[in-house]
């Protein structure tokens, strides 16, 4: 009989380790399996309320004819900054129509990021021609101001005076973000630099999804 490799026996202890986790959950789960149900069925209908008019939201006067927002948004994968409105808004007390339109304005900030993100990638690399051809030729500085005006537009009219303040702030922080990332082009990032970045981009798309929810439901900012 053939020894079996140490390596072999690694992955196949991960697996087993991984397949108890999997098994202990479920059965730490399975008294709120209704509710938990009940939850992702609404979580999923309100994905789905963002979605419906998302594509319409981002194209118009000023936009890329060629900007396609679809190839962001993979179908029946819920996306967390969507959730993150919907939870916290539920947790103080808000209504589910105003969280679609807060999902709305995070997830157009996002698709923005995204074409900031691309127009700063190094000329002729490859970060940045796979960028241009998910966003179809339209990375560059124009179609990420349009979006960021259409999300502020969208955050005004939200009945809750704080959601303007809320995305006026993050798009300050990733105004701060793009900058560091075009400062890291010249020069080695550090820890911290890179805990920065985290804090600016995504981080700063997560917290507002999170405070602007939260002000749905009447609650401080604290």
């Amino acid at each position: 009989m053939r020894p079996v490799p140490e390596g072999d026996n690694r992955v196949g202890t991960e697996e087993s380790r991984r397949r108890r986790l999997r098994q202990a959950l479920k059965r730490r789960l399975r008294p709120h399996s209704a509710e938990l149900e009940r939850v992702v069925d609404e979580l999923e209908e309100h994905q789905s309320a963002v979605d419906a008019t998302l594509v319409d939201l981002t194209r118009g006067e000023g936009m890329p004819a060629e900007f396609n927002p679809e190839s962001h948004l993979a179908p029946g994968v819920p996306r967390l900054r969507t959730l993150l409105v919907g939870l916290s808004s539920r947790a103080a007390g808000g209504g589910e129509a105003d969280a679609t339109d807060v999902a709305r304005v995070a997830e157009i900030m996002h698709l923005a990021v995204a074409i900031h993100d691309a127009a700063l990638g190094r000329q002729g690399g490859r970060r940045r021609r796979v960028a241009r051809r998910l966003l179809r030729g339209s990375a560059h500085w124009l179609g990420a101001n349009h979006l960021s005006l259409r999300a502020l537009e969208l955050a005004r009219a939200v009945p809750s005076p704080h959601v303007l303040g809320e995305a006026m702030d993050t798009m300050r922080e990733l105004a701060e973000g793009h900058a560091l990332s075009e400062d890291l082009r010249h020069r080695d990032a550090t820890e911290q630099d890179y805990r920065e970045y985290a804090e600016s981009h995504s981080g700063a798309l997560y917290s507002f999804c999170t405070r602007a929810g939260g002000h749905l439901g009447g609650a401080d900012r604290q």
